[in-house]
C-alpha cells in the first residue's frame, strides 16, 4: 500500500510539477476566461440594452407574482403604452398644424417618464407573461446571467484540449524513454502502471472539470449577477417543461457534478 500511494504521488509530481502541469491549467484558464469575456453575449439582448429601465420596474414585480403584482404590471404596462402612442400622437399633431410647438413640448413632458422606459417595460413584459402562465413555480427573475450559467450546453474545448496536453504524456512517455520495460518487470508492475495512470487520470479530469465550471460561475457573477438562487429553475423559459422541483443554485451543482 506504501508503495502504492508513493507512485501514486510520484506520477501527481511528475504530471504537475516536472511537465508543468499547472501551467498549463492556468493557460487554458485565463483564455478561456478572456473567450468569454470576448464573445460571450446575453440570452435576452433587449434586457441587457434596456437594463436600467429593465431593473427600474422589475424592483416592483421580482419574486412570485400575485394578484397587487400582476395589477401593477397591467396597469405600468398600458401607462407606458399609451405614454409612446400619445406622444407620437403629439408630435404628429404639431407637424400638421393642429398644436403649437409650445403645447407639443408640454404634453411630450408629461408623457415623458412612461415613454423612455418602454423598451425596458417591453422586455419585462415579455417574461411576464410567460411567468403568469403558472406563477406558483414560475418567479419573476433577472435572467441572463443564470441563462449562461446554466443553458451552456456546448463543448468546452478549452477543457479538451488541456485535458489532452496532460493526459497524453502522462501515458506516452513512458514508452518514449522505455521506462515501460522496467515496469513489467517488477511484481505487478504491468497492472499498477496502468491502474495508477488511470486514478490519476480520473481525478484530474474530474478536478479540471470543476475548476472550469466554478471559472465559468464567477465569470457569470461578474458580468451579469446571479440573483435569487432560491428561486424555482422553471423560472427561465428554457427549463418550462423540467418536471423536478429544485431551485437555481441547486440546478446549477447538479449539473457542475
Amino acid at each position: 500500500l506504501e508503495v502504492s500511494v508513493r507512485t501514486f504521488l510520484f506520477e501527481w509530481k511528475k504530471l504537475l510539477i516536472c511537465r508543468r502541469g499547472w501551467l498549463v491549467i492556468l493557460s487554458a484558464f485565463v483564455i478561456k476566461f478572456g473567450y468569454l469575456l470576448i464573445v460571450d453575449s446575453p440570452e435576452f439582448a433587449d434586457i441587457e440594452l434596456y437594463r436600467s429601465d429593465y431593473m427600474y420596474y422589475m424592483q416592483n414585480v421580482e419574486g412570485k407574482l400575485n394578484w397587487e403584482k400582476i395589477n401593477d404590471m397591467e396597469e405600468t404596462a398600458s401607462q407606458s403604452a399609451a405614454a409612446k402612442s400619445e406622444i407620437a400622437q403629439s408630435y404628429s399633431d404639431f407637424y400638421t398644424g393642429n398644436i403649437s410647438e409650445e403645447e407639443c413640448d408640454q404634453q411630450v413632458l408629461k408623457q415623458q417618464d412612461f415613454a423612455v422606459r418602454y423598451k425596458g417595460m417591453n422586455a419585462l413584459y415579455e417574461q411576464y407573461l410567460y411567468a403568469r402562465q403558472q406563477p406558483e413555480c414560475r418567479y419573476m427573475v433577472y435572467p441572463n446571467g443564470w441563462a449562461a450559467l446554466l443553458q451552456n450546453d456546448r463543448l468546452d474545448l478549452f477543457f479538451v484540449l488541456a485535458l489532452l496536453v496532460l493526459l497524453i504524456p502522462l501515458f506516452c512517455s513512458e514508452y518514449l524513454c522505455r521506462v515501460d520495460c522496467l515496469a513489467v518487470t517488477t511484481v505487478n508492475g504491468s497492472r499498477n502502471f496502468g491502474v495508477h495512470k488511470s486514478a490519476v487520470s480520473v481525478i484530474l479530469a474530474a478536478l479540471l472539470s470543476l475548476f472550469f465550471t466554478i471559472g465559468h460561475l464567477i465569470f457569470c457573477i461578474m458580468k451579469y449577477g446571479l440573483p435569487h438562487a432560491e428561486y424555482p429553475l422553471q423560472s427561465l423559459a428554457y427549463f418550462s417543461g423540467c418536471p423536478y422541483s429544485m431551485s437555481l443554485g441547486q440546478a446549477f451543482w447538479i449539473l457542475a457534478l
